[in-house]
């Protein structure tokens, strides 16, 4: 069910970008997509192209534009995805039921000369003949950014990604519920940190108004001599902190780091070999999934509180009298279970499962760095991880370890070109697991 109720990139074409023409190539998502082939075939291109069209990257024409693309066609992403109900600013005039999906298919197109990006949505009964067409008017979700927030979020990781980036994203990834917490913290001025930033301010004055009067008994006599050349004038001495208000963040990430012990040994991470920090990269990733879900529950959970408080007291507001009794009990026993939210009770078990963007893992050749043993074993961890309702997977690999043909809902593509020429079409080729039927003991 909940799987359901994840927003998840169920298809993706890419025309014009990178190393792939105008032809076009379209891969069909899974819970794993492997995607295979000799180097300059297209297979990062695919990830790339998922970030443009999501707006985590920007489009650079030196970069992104396919060198044979014909002048007078765009570049070009069209996304299918599942978007459940529960999704808010996405109407379901947009949606399409497929196999127990509810699609919603965009384009997202970059035109010279200004190769401005512009998207569409395709209008399931649209057009002369309520086939279906893209829109001319209107478009999924409003404004771009608010769509793209509906979308899966990409995460992506290189394969030449350095040490320092790796542990940047690490921290983020480690540090991020704390963060939260402490801003709002912060800006709760009855909370004791912000009692506490308050009394640094309040000390800072007192010793600021002291050294003011020590410097201004001295100035007079600077006065003096200055009073001569300008009768009118004084100086004086004026001391004033500006409101302390810590970059909290960025004081907590500055003192931070992650440590890797071994035995009674511990070093930073740093010290660790590219296979250790990408490993370790992975692994993180779903717990910092389960802290950041966790808390978008609790925050849609207070959110539907509030607003049945609110709708209640409202219907209070014009009841009868024989009804107040029912309401005022209804909205007192909300505000406790607020209260008691707010104090960190769990949220009741509910079969309504929250609707969220869903996570999409873009990773290019896990391989690297990694010994054929542990290269098996962060293979095992890529797919435990995309069994998780809210993860996708999509890799980019050389090695027959990160390859599992006989894992469900498991896709492997192989692109190549349909010849020898340097602009001839990418042809993908591809084996879906759930297709094949085993005898046996085969599998």
């Amino acid at each position: 069910m909940a799987g359901a109720n994840r927003s998840k990139l169920v298809r993706i074409t890419v025309r014009n970008i990178g190393c792939i023409g105008n032809e076009g190539v379209e891969i069909e998502l899974d819970n794993v997509v492997c995607l295979v082939g000799k180097n300059n075939a297209g297979k990062s291109t695919i990830l790339r192209a998922y970030e443009l069209a999501k707006g985590s990257a920007a489009f650079d024409v030196s970069r992104d534009r396919c060198q044979y693309a014909p002048p007078d066609q765009p570049s070009e992403v069209l996304l299918e995805v599942h978007i459940p109900e529960g999704i808010g600013n996405v109407d379901d005039k947009w949606k399409t039921h497929k196999d127990g999906l509810l699609i919603v298919k965009s384009r997202w197109q970059w035109i010279g000369p200004s190769f401005q990006k512009v998207r569409t949505t395709w209008d399931p009964t649209g057009g002369a003949d309520g086939l279906g067409t893209w829109a001319e008017d209107g478009k999924a979700g409003g404004a771009d950014p608010v769509f793209s927030s509906r979308l899966p979020r990409p995460l992506r990781i290189g394969s030449l990604d350095d040490s320092e980036k790796t542990e940047e994203m690490l921290l983020a990834l480690a540090l991020g519920p704390l963060l939260a917490g402490l801003e709002k913290e912060r800006s709760n001025p009855e909370s004791d940190l912000a009692k506490a930033i308050a009394s640094v301010s309040q000390r800072m004055d007192v010793i600021s108004g002291a050294h003011e009067e020590h410097f201004n008994d001295i100035a007079s006599r600077v006065s003096t001599g200055f009073k001569g050349v300008f009768p009118r004038l004084d100086v004086r001495l004026k001391i004033g902190a500006a409101p302390l208000v810590p970059k909290v963040a960025d004081l907590v990430k500055s003192g931070s780091s992650l440590k890797v012990k071994d035995g009674v040994a511990e070093t930073e991470l740093g010290q660790q070999g590219t296979g250790a920090r990408r490993a370790l990269f992975w692994s993180m990733l779903q717990v910092h999934n389960e802290l950041s879900r966790d808390k978008e529950v609790r925050t849609d959970y207070r959110k539907r509180l509030e607003k049945e408080i609110s709708d209640t007291e409202k219907k209070l507001v014009k009841a009868k009298e024989a009804e107040k009794a029912v309401l005022t009990e209804s909205v007192n026993t909300a505000k406790a279970l607020l209260e008691a939210h707010d104090g960190g009770a769990p949220i009741p078990d509910s079969p309504d499962d929250p609707a969220f963007p869903g996570y999409l893992l873009l990773i290019d050749e896990p391989e690297n760095a990694l010994h054929p043993m542990a290269a098996r074993a962060a293979q095992r961890h890529l797919y435990e991880l995309a069994e998780s309702p809210d993860w996708q997977v999509i890799m980019t690999t050389h090695s027959p370890h990160f390859i599992n043909p006989f894992e469900d809902h498991t896709t492997i593509v192989r692109l190549e070109r349909a010849g020898d020429a340097e602009a001839a079409p990418v042809a993908p080729k591809t084996y879906r697991s759930d297709l094949i039927e085993f005898e046996g003991e085969d599998k």
